[in-house]
């Protein structure tokens, strides 16, 4: 829901609560003018949450579908928003099979003269990626042959170059060796 605070109105919290009805924890995201009424929420694939919400930029008058990411404390991992021209709301929020995030919405549009049109509005952002696949040396999003070849030259010849050495360690041994290329 939305928060009226003291220094940040409109803030947006988060709480989980126990069988029992104590808190486990609450979190409190600002930096938007969040719209009471317009918040929408799932759970996602990590225990974590997926949340849409109408929100406010600082210094902006127009109202976008902000989506907000936390892990399964609530902790806001990142933030963004969508929208067009006019006022766009969420409906509806979900996550894919395939972990894409999914929220519906309108846009509502005012046109001279008056009626107010809304437009339907569906998002459907990029799957996630893994923060590294094992084995991906080169970092292309694929483990094949030219992995192998990428980590015999950053041993060997120094013409392999390794971006995240925790994909190098194809065998996860903790070091990058020649046991990784086999």
């Amino acid at each position: 829901g939305t928060y009226d605070g003291y220094n940040d109105p409109h803030s947006l919290f988060l709480m989980k609560v126990l069988h029992d009805g104590s808190v486990a924890w609450r979190q409190v995201y600002s930096g938007r003018s969040y719209e009471e009424g317009f918040v929408r929420m799932a759970s996602d694939r990590d225990d974590g949450f997926i949340i849409a919400c109408a929100a406010t930029a600082p210094g902006s008058a127009n109202v976008d579908i902000a989506v907000l990411k936390t892990d399964a404390g609530g902790v806001l991992q990142w933030e963004t928003s969508y929208g067009t021209p006019g006022r766009d709301v969420p409906l509806f929020v979900g996550v894919a099979p395939d972990g894409r995030y999914l929220i519906t919405g309108g846009a509502f549009v005012r046109e001279t003269p008056p009626p107010q049109n809304i437009d339907i509005l569906v998002i459907a952002t990029a799957a996630p990626q893994p923060l590294f696949l094992r084995g991906d040396s080169n970092a292309d999003g694929e483990v094949d042959v030219s992995d192998a070849v990428n980590t015999l030259g950053y041993l060997f010849t120094g013409t392999g170059s390794v971006l995240c050495q925790d994909a190098a360690d194809a065998n996860d041994s903790g070091i990058i060796d020649l046991s990784d290329v086999i």
